[in-house]
Formats: structure tokens, sequence, C-alpha cells
């Protein structure tokens, strides 16, 4: 039997709960000790568990935003250089984390409003409302 085709182990209520934590895939695999993450991926992924991992991972996102605030809150004022650009990277990784999984809250914003109003598209000279003038 191959890799891909062997059964693996998880509980699932123990895996939904280190998401909640913010765990990866990778390090759920290594809790479990699992060697292939992708397999890992696809038992969360699968039509019996996926509506609850991604709920599980929307919830944590909140939780990895408020640990890249704990990071950077943390820095002492002694802290050597080393330190602050650690800290600040690991920060950035937990609101990259954050943002892939909870896109709506934590992902970037574009704002398409002027004053509030919405901007009107604005279209080159040789088309007239999107098509193609005559």
């Amino acid at each position: 039997m191959d890799n891909d085709k062997k059964a693996i182990s998880i509980n699932i209520e123990e895996a939904l709960d280190l998401i909640l934590e913010g765990y990866t895939d990778q390090k759920i695999a290594k809790h479990f000790n699992i060697k292939s993450v992708s397999s890992v991926n696809k038992y969360l992924n699968n039509e019996n568990h996926s509506a609850r991992v991604r709920e599980a991972r929307i919830q944590s996102a909140h939780l990895i935003a408020g640990k890249a605030e704990e990071v950077l809150e943390s820095i002492k004022a002694d802290a050597t250089q080393a330190e602050v650009s650690r800290a600040r990277e690991l920060a950035q990784y937990y609101k990259w984390l954050a943002k892939v999984r909870m896109p709506k809250t934590y992902g970037d914003k574009v704002d398409v409003t002027s004053g509030g109003e919405k901007i009107d598209r604005i279209y080159p000279p040789w088309m007239d409302d999107g098509k193609p003038k005559p």
C-alpha cells in the first residue's frame, strides 16, 4: 500500500483544538507523528471534517493576530537589534497567518471610495460606458 493510501490516525477533536491554538498542518502532523503533511491536510479537509476545520481556522485567526501584538509588546527596552528584528519578523508572520485564515477581517482592504462616495468608473476615450465607440 503506498503512503497516500495509508489510513492515518488523528483524533479530530484534538486536531480542532490544536487548530484553535494556531497550529499549522505541519505542526499537527508532528503532534500526531505523521510524516506526510499532505495526508494530514487531506484528512482535515475531507467532507466529514472540512466545515469544522474551516471554522476552527477562522476562529484561530483572532488568537494568531493577538500573538503578533504580544510579540511586539514583549520587546524589552534594552533589546538588541537582532531581538527587535526577530520579534518584528515573527509579528509579520503571525499577521500573515491571520490574514490567510481570516482574509475578510485581517486581509488587505482596498478602499474604492472618495470621501465616503463611490468612485465612478473611468473609461478610456475610445470607449463609451465600457463598450467600444461605433
